[in-house]
């Protein structure tokens, strides 16, 4: 399977942010692949090459601008790796960064596109089947690792602007004073994160888990309490 290049439109991402609120409520959250050969074969994984996270943040004006994050994405990566390492490490798995040189990075992004395009497909069909690959060129690169297996990390998340929001907020309550109207309350910000554990050695997926988290009130600042909530609901679909 081959994803298509990212264009570069966050309406995507708030349109998969929103498919994935519908889907959560209306699907069970269990992972359906919980079979004894599955954790077997997780358990026999010695070492687990963990991938710098792929995080795209955007805030929106209250004029409806959407901005990315550049700076924030960056920071929300570097807290949202060891979260990660941690759950690992208390799953028994050891891990280690993956550290690969500078050429790879086109492949490595590759394969994250890959994943958001897999993820939107999977979000609009539920049913679809988990099982692909993410190629024989990745498992090349990852075989450098020395690693039995890797770990694709990726946040996608939308957020009101603290401004924005507050602005909105005194616009809806002074209509509602003087008209009586109850104005519907949309979310605040959204937060999807994919973990995607791969074979090292044939850049077959062994394990797909995602989280995902709403704000009704509040802007998140996605620190590390953030972060740990939506890491956790991911992590909740381990088999065990």
């Amino acid at each position: 399977m081959k994803a298509p290049k990212r264009s570069g439109k966050f309406f995507e991402l708030l349109m998969l942010l929103l498919m994935l609120l519908i889907w959560s409520c209306s699907a069970t959250q269990v992972n359906p692949v919980q079979d004894a050969a599955l954790r077997a074969r997780i358990e026999s994984i010695k070492k687990a090459a963990i991938l710098k996270p792929d995080v795209q943040i955007v805030r929106k004006k209250y004029a409806g601008e959407f901005e990315p994050q550049l700076d924030e994405d960056q920071t929300v990566a570097t807290l949202l790796e060891p979260l990660v390492v941690d759950q690992f490490t208390q799953l028994g798995l050891a891990t280690s960064d993956a550290k690969l040189p500078p050429e790879t990075g086109q492949i490595i992004q590759s394969a994250y596109d890959q994943i958001d395009y897999v993820t939107e497909r999977k979000i609009e069909h539920p049913a679809m089947d988990a099982a692909f690959a993410l190629g024989p060129e990745l498992a090349a690169t990852t075989r450098k690792l020395g690693a039995e297996a890797v770990v694709f990390v990726n946040l996608r998340a939308w957020a009101r602007s603290g401004a924005g929001s507050a602005t909105e907020l005194a616009l809806k309550t002074l209509l509602a004073m003087g008209t009586g109207i109850v104005i519907s309350k949309e979310d605040s910000a959204r937060a999807l994160l994919v973990i995607v554990l791969v074979d090292g050695k044939t850049g077959e997926i062994i394990w797909w888990g995602h989280g995902f988290e709403s704000w009704e009130m509040g802007i998140p600042d996605f620190g590390t309490e953030d972060l740990s909530n939506v890491v956790a609901k991911a992590f909740a679909q381990f088999p065990r």
